[in-house]
């Protein structure tokens, strides 16, 4: 818990999350979250957090003093390194798995030419008609999500790239400020994640 609470911070941390991985190890789930409750009760996991964020925001300023443009290249790397800038499709499931869509797409397009092959003759004459004209229709459905999955990954690389950019940007400012808005940019994701 206190790692967690060091990570995403005590008022972003979901208590489902934290108590998952002790599930089935022999203690009922009402015992953990009491636990849970117990432990935060104390408000300790919460201090012991502040005071660590505190330790590295003076230790960067006092370097950023020193170097700026290193500071805030460090706090850019550590930021990359702990959370994800972007929620991806797995951290808003909450599942960790996540289904391999290019490859996806292109089995059911391989289906598709296949049925559509299969709906004509060996001279393109017309065997099945209304197998034909269904999978016609599959492919021309299957090729415009295939246009809006693309457009999708264009937009969230994008997005990627600006909090990037913000995230630079405010660390040669000010890397306190540039630490304290990566917390609570990783509280957001996880709740979004719990």
């Amino acid at each position: 818990m206190l790692d967690a609470v060091e990570h995403i911070g005590a008022d972003g941390l979901v208590k489902a999350t934290v108590v998952k991985p002790f599930l089935g190890r022999g203690v009922h789930q009402a015992t953990l979250y009491r636990w849970f409750d117990a432990i935060m009760a104390t408000g300790r996991p919460g201090q012991r957090a502040v005071r660590k964020i505190e330790k590295a925001a003076i230790r960067r300023t006092a370097r950023s003093v020193a170097d700026p443009a290193t500071a805030a290249a460090e706090v850019v790397a550590e930021a990359k390194a702990l959370m994800p800038l972007v929620p991806k499709i797995e951290h808003i499931l909450g599942s960790g798995r996540t289904v391999n869509v290019l490859e996806r797409l292109q089995s059911l397009v391989e289906d598709l030419d296949g049925l559509i092959k299969y709906a004509k003759t060996d001279d393109g004459r017309v065997r099945n008609a209304r197998l034909l004209g269904a999978s016609i229709e599959g492919m021309r459905r299957l090729l415009e999500t295939a246009m809006k999955f693309h457009a999708m990954l264009r937009e969230t690389a994008a997005v990627d790239a600006l909090q990037n950019a913000l995230i630079s940007a405010v660390a040669e400012c000010d890397p306190a400020l540039a630490e304290r808005v990566l917390r609570k940019m990783d509280q957001v994701a996880a709740t979004w994640g719990g």
